[in-house]
This record gives structure tokens, C-alpha cells and sequence, in this order.
């Protein structure tokens, strides 16, 4: 697999093999299956990234959020000092299309207008790694098929 990539994929594996001793250090590049490993890893992460960025819509994150039994938060008025009620967001496209923008811009808090009233969403890190987890998994399904092309040659 990667001895065809090597051969049809030059730039891509050079370019990734430039990340790979920037983080790791030069002496990572010896250890071939090391290397393979986190070459591998650096693709399928950029499929992720790529599609999230690229294609990644409401309407999928929406998807996301219906694979959760329930996705109660906590809300406040006063920047999660106290949370005056908790909210089921598991439907809410409003929410979906605030969490987005979140994710795609690193904002650091989430907030929502209920009734003309902003409110903060008072969401874990715990929560956030969640519903990361289940993005990234929702991603890898939908780009399996071009990833496997990529790899494989398939």
C-alpha cells in the first residue's frame, strides 16, 4: 500500500513525511513501521478534515446529534456560574447550526437565543469529545469509499 503511494503519490507522502519529523522528530522517519503507521493516520485524519470543512452540513451534524439517546445541556444566563434549566438540543437545528459554527471557527462558548432570551450552553468538554467522536465516526463512514480509493487503489 504505501510502496504505491510512494510511487504515485510522491508530493503527498513528502509533504506528510515533513509533518511527521516536524512532530516527531527526524529519527521517526527510520522507523519504517512507524512511519507507515502515522503516514496512514495523517491521511485518514486529512479525509476527516477535508470533508468536514469541505462538505460537512447541518443536516449531517443534525444525523449526528439523533444517534444520542438524549443531548441534555445545561444553560445559564451568567456564564455557566449557575444553570437556571437544562434543554434536550438532540432535534434543535438551531442548535445544530450554532455547535457548526463552533467547531468550524474554535469558538470558546456556545450560546443560543430561546425565546428572544441569549442564554449560554453550558456544554463539558466530556459532551464536546462525544459529539466529536460521533463527527468523526459519521465522517469516516461517508468517506471510507474515496479513502479506501486512495489508499488502495480500489
Amino acid at each position: 500500500m504505501i510502496n504505491r503511494l510512494l510511487k504515485n503519490q510522491t508530493k503527498v507522502i513528502n509533504r506528510i513525511d515533513e509533518i511527521i519529523a516536524l512532530e516527531f522528530g527526524d529519527e521517526i522517519l527510520a522507523d519504517t513501521t512507524t512511519l507507515n503507521f502515522l503516514r496512514f493516520m495523517k491521511i485518514k485524519n486529512e479525509f476527516i478534515l477535508n470533508y468536514f470543512n469541505d462538505q460537512f452540513t447541518i443536516n449531517n451534524l443534525l444525523d449526528v446529534l439523533n444517534r444520542f439517546d438524549n443531548l441534555i445541556l445545561p444553560v445559564s444566563t451568567n456564564e455557566c456560574l449557575t444553570m437556571i434549566d437544562k434543554i434536550d438540543f438532540k432535534n434543535n437545528s438551531d442548535f445544530a447550526e450554532i455547535l457548526l459554527n463552533y467547531f468550524k471557527n474554535n469558538q470558546k462558548k456556545i450560546y443560543i437565543n430561546i425565546d428572544k432570551k441569549n442564554y449560554e450552553i453550558c456544554i463539558t468538554n466530556q459532551n464536546l469529545k462525544k459529539i466529536e467522536n460521533q463527527i468523526t465516526l459519521y465522517i469516516e463512514n461517508k468517506t471510507s469509499n474515496s479513502f479506501d480509493n486512495f489508499i488502495y487503489g480500489r
